[in-house]
């Protein structure tokens, strides 16, 4: 065969073998498929059941190329949009709006100096999520499509749904958690509130309110090493807390007069103490994993407040000297031959029910997520993990010999001081009390049980002690107590506060009917932090200004053993009180924005703000 003749049948083998070849090719390959990948990332390597997480999708676009945004410029063009299978979602998993990143402007040849909206580089999209409780420790795969359409400078491929599978390995009960790919999660700017939109709202017990707590949030987006150490300082903060802190220095002063200036020994009493706490609380933990049940309300129900009151009573009648806190003889022998360990343990065991009124909100999001997880190894781990946060500056101070022999020693200036937390524990019982007395009793009885404190230390205890620096310590302290009382005895200021009503159906179907937003606070007479939110939040005077475009309801939850009370806390997911629902105008519950306990005024105006913008 001459040369031409074989160039033209090898030319011609060629032209048949494209031919060929490209019939077979998939249609996508002159798609934008061609120049646009995806790939789906999980926030954590396995998740527990009844617990939230995050998805990712890494949209990879190709140099010279770009994609329209989430929101185009112009109505004609092929958004960005990310879509699940609804098969896939439902009871079992439950996910909010995917979250689009930030847009680009570019002008492009063809748009006569026109900017469009538009992706480039890579490109991430995030979804919130949550598990049911009831999962079984195995796999899902959500199936999802990404809808893209690239072009470059001059020309535009054919629209493209490029498909995405999201395999969320089910955890089970013993099985470690670790955060992945904080590089690719950190990037996308989920909502501050951690949770999930208000689409998800009508999730049953196990769908998602693991995710609306605050230790479900780092758990999810940290993993379990930091979430550990956030829940220690947060027990440590609590000794900051008005019912806390002033036992510090009456455990301390206890601890005292038992070692009588030996550290070593404050150290151990102090030891033995924390142990108790953590004993009260790592039970908590193992009762909530194992009934799946939430008890925080019961922190802060009349019968725990009275309950508190009479412990306090109890430790202020052992200050004035009635008798010495000690277990029974028998206990007392199998814990210690020494009486001094038995009292620190009772302490120690009751300080997380004295406690419980001020630090009910943060163990209420403890509870929710262990009672939800239903492991009593977890559930005794994180709340040991809090008494340890909570006791860990008696440890401290117990250890310093410093701390330890500059407190009074016995004698009868010890005895005085004694009598000084003695009165402060009196106050502290009648406190808690407040808000189960009429407000015409509860207004003066904290003043004059003060002012009856100041004028039996300052002129009638009869210590023999006859020093000048005694009398003047006895007169400053009347002096303090009688000031105290009289600051409470002035009337707050008459503020303006926010239009409230009382919750009712009816009311909650009115607003939404009419397109308002809501505002619903879940509140009861002895409710210590629902004081301080009228107060200081819907009292401030922005959070007043911004009330008219809310229609805001108070549910009185004080009768929290009736059946009405049970139906309405069951029908909203309401573990305690406070607890706050932001309702939007379409008439769904923002559960990304549900607040339980205390928060600032700056901070509600956020949620406020949130409310009703995109999510």
């Amino acid at each position: 065969m001459s040369r031409p003749l074989f160039a033209a049948a090898a030319l011609a083998t060629v032209a048949v073998t494209g031919a060929l070849l490209s019939s077979q090719l998939p249609a996508q390959a002159f798609t934008s498929a061609r120049v646009v990948t995806v790939t789906p990332y999980l926030s954590l390597d396995r998740v527990p059941p009844g617990s939230s997480l995050r998805l990712a999708a890494a949209v990879t676009i190709a140099d010279g190329w770009h994609v329209n945004a989430h929101k185009p410029s112009l109505d004609y063009l092929i958004a960005t949009q990310l879509q699940f299978d609804p098969a896939d979602t439902g009871a079992a998993v439950k996910l909010g709006e995917p979250i689009y990143p930030a847009h680009v402007e570019r002008a492009f040849s063809f748009t006569d100096g026109k900017t469009l909206r538009v992706y480039e580089g890579t490109a991430l999209i995030g979804v919130e999520a949550s598990t049911a409780r009831d999962l079984p420790a195995s796999s899902r795969t959500l199936h999802a499509t990404l809808t893209v359409q690239a072009c470059n400078d001059s020309s535009c491929l054919a629209p493209a749904k490029l498909p995405v599978e999201f395999v969320i390995p089910i955890a089970a009960p013993t099985d470690a958690i670790q955060a992945t790919h904080p590089e690719i999660f950190g990037a996308i700017k989920f909502d501050d509130g951690g949770a999930f939109p208000a689409q998800q709202s009508g999730a049953g017990a196990g769908g998602g309110s693991a995710s609306t707590n605050t230790v479900g949030r780092w758990v999810a987006e940290l993993g379990w090493g930091p979430a550990l150490a956030l829940i220690f300082l947060g027990g440590l903060g609590l000794n900051l807390t008005p019912c806390v802190y002033p036992l510090i220095p009456i455990t301390l002063a206890y601890f005292g007069g038992q070692a009588a200036g030996r550290p070593a020994r404050t150290f151990s009493l102090a030891t033995v103490y924390v142990l108790g706490m953590c004993a009260t609380y790592s039970a908590l933990g193992v009762v909530a994993a194992t009934t799946g049940s939430i008890l925080g309300s019961a922190l802060q129900s009349p019968i725990s407040l009275i309950f508190v009151a009479l412990v306090l009573v109890a430790l202020a009648l052992s200050m004035f000297g009635l008798y010495d806190i000690q277990v029974p003889s028998v206990l007392r022998q199998k814990i210690s031959s020494k009486p001094g360990y038995g009292g620190a343990m009772f302490m120690g065991l009751t300080v997380g029910l004295v406690a419980a009124p001020c630090i009910g909100p943060f163990v209420v999001s403890l509870l929710a997520y262990v009672g939800q997880a239903g492991s009593p190894l977890l559930g005794f781990l994180l709340f040991f993990v809090l008494a340890l946060g909570l006791g860990v500056p008696y440890l401290i101070l117990g250890g310093l010999s410093g701390a330890a022999t500059g407190l009074p020693r016995a004698g009868a200036w010890m005895e005085w001081v004694k009598k000084v937390f003695g009165c402060i524990l009196i106050v502290m019982a009648l406190y808690f009390l407040d808000p189960l007395l009429p407000s015409s009793i509860a207004r003066f009885i904290r003043p004059l049980a003060l002012v009856l404190s100041g004028l039996y230390l300052g002129f009638v205890e009869g210590s023999p002690i006859r020093t000048s620096g005694f009398r003047v310590a006895r007169f400053v302290t009347a002096a303090v107590f009688v000031a105290i009382a009289a600051a409470l005895l002035v009337p707050p200021a008459a503020a303006e506060g926010v239009p409230w009503q009382a919750y009712t159906d009816a009311a909650l179907s009115s607003a939404a009917a009419a397109g308002r937003p809501v505002i619903i606070d879940f509140t009861a007479a002895w409710c210590l932090p629902c004081k301080e939110l009228d107060h200081l939040t819907f009292g401030d005077p922005k959070v007043v200004a911004r009330s008219g475009d809310f229609v805001w309801l108070k549910a009185d939850i004080t009768g929290v053993a009736t059946e009405p009370v049970q139906a309405l806390l069951k029908k909203h997911e309401v573990l305690g009180a406070p607890t706050i629902l932001f309702i939007g105008s379409d008439g769904v519950e923002r559960r990304d924005l549900r607040l339980i306990g205390f928060e600032d005024a700056a901070h509600f105006l956020e949620r406020m703000a949130k409310t009703n913008a995109a999510h």
